[in-house]
């Protein structure tokens, strides 16, 4: 392999020759450190070439793709390593979460709304995971999902080279595991896995109309699409399936079911035949420079709020809110009053402008000063949901990230 050259002329300095006795050993020790980085990011990038060319034919090589895919994925995991640690490639920000998590009764009889919030370690790779499940019919399903579904994504063989395709198959076997032995209850599922590293991906998966939404690079993302039987491609799909969508009470629903508003969820065993259907979608975002939060929550918290409300109102708690539009205004000094400890005046604030006639304040929880910060913007969000006129279960789930 060639060796570097240093020339004794370096930017505007030249060194004498007793100067350079002096510090050509440490030159020599960084030169040698430099070329046995290049050598082995070379042989990583040849090793990555040989592995794309394989995965070119994985198709035809049935009995081992994963395999290859592993390699693969590997190969270019280790590669981008290699060029950070180069400098050939910028680093990026290593995130921490902090998090906080409310669920509420709201104006139910029963919650049945359930979530997984975890971080941890798997192969050497550090995750952080959440995951809300909307209940109906019972919070049978929805518990299910919370007790297994990471135990069920970790457990697929995908998971370390395809993380997104781990979380799709995670779905629909805890979906058949479910159905196996319950056929009365179902729930909406909605997940983020965050793989903490060189990359800072954020996957997520949907079923239904939870939903997760983030602000990155200075810009709020829907980081997933609901699936309501009114939308036209949720539509076409049932329809595809041999059912049908009638709109009942105003509330679109698979083949006239009143149970069934949604047209993916796990479990809904009854339901399967009609066109509802367990599989998510997925979604990557990856090179996530600036991430400032993540919400994850169910649709008692999007039903009275948008997405760009739920931002203003998280952006406010972290005073980084931009100008306000329409009610935003509200909803954001409502937040700083809770958060602050100010709950008689964040209600009173929110009352004035509400369209709830009537209020329970059982039903709901006090974002109290002893909580977390991010704990108070969970519990305030659900508050602020609740008295803005949510008639469900209000279950969310707020990462805010830091360097």
């Amino acid at each position: 392999m060639t060796q570097f050259q240093i020339p004794v002329q370096i930017a505007p300095v030249i060194y004498t020759e007793e100067q350079m006795k002096l510090i050509e050993p440490q030159l020599d020790e960084l030169i040698s450190q430099c070329n046995e980085l290049i050598e082995r990011a070379s042989k990583t990038v040849e090793a990555a070439s040989d592995c794309c060319l394989q995965a070119a034919g994985a198709e035809k090589l049935l009995t081992q793709p994963l395999k290859l895919q592993n390699r693969v994925h590997e190969a270019s995991f280790a590669v981008k390593q290699l060029k950070r640690k180069a400098g050939l490639l910028p680093p990026h920000p290593q995130f921490k979460f902090k998090s906080g998590h409310c669920t509420i009764l709201g104006k139910r009889p029963t919650n049945e709304d359930a979530h997984v919030m975890e971080n941890f370690e798997h192969e050497g790779r550090n995750y952080t995971l959440t995951a809300v499940f909307d209940g109906h019919a019972g919070d049978a399903a929805a518990k299910y999902c919370a007790q297994h579904f990471k135990k069920q994504l970790i457990s697929q063989d995908s998971f370390n080279a395809q993380p997104i395709k781990a979380m799709k198959q995670a779905f629909v076997e805890m979906d058949a595991d479910f159905c196996a032995i319950s056929q009365m209850s179902g729930c909406t599922a909605t997940a983020m896995l965050f793989e903490h590293g060189a990359e800072n991906t954020l996957l997520t998966a949907n079923a239904g109309d939870a939903r997760i939404i983030f602000r990155a690079n200075d810009q709020l993302q829907a980081a997933t699409i609901d699936h309501k039987p009114s939308s036209p491609g949720e539509k076409a799909r049932v329809e595809a399936a041999g059912s049908f969508v009638t709109t009942i009470f105003g509330v679109a629903r698979v083949a006239g079911q009143l149970l069934v508003a949604v047209s993916r969820a796990i479990g809904d065993y009854d339901y399967k035949q009609f066109g509802v259907t367990a599989e998510p979608e997925t979604y990557s975002y990856t090179d996530l420079d600036d991430l400032k939060y993540v919400v994850c929550a169910c649709d008692g918290l999007y039903d009275v709020l948008s997405n760009e409300e739920i931002d203003y109102a998280v952006m406010s708690a972290l005073n980084a809110a931009g100008a306000p539009n329409g009610r935003q205004q509200i909803i954001g000094d409502a937040m700083k009053l809770y958060i602050n400890g100010k709950t008689r005046e964040g209600d009173e604030l929110l009352m004035k402008n509400a369209n709830s006639c009537f209020v329970n304040f059982m039903a709901c929880v006090e974002p109290k000063m002893e909580f977390s910060f991010e704990q108070r913007i969970a519990t305030a969000l659900t508050r602020i949901a609740y008295l803005l006129g949510s008639m469900d279960n209000i279950t969310a789930i707020v990462l805010v990230a830091s360097e």
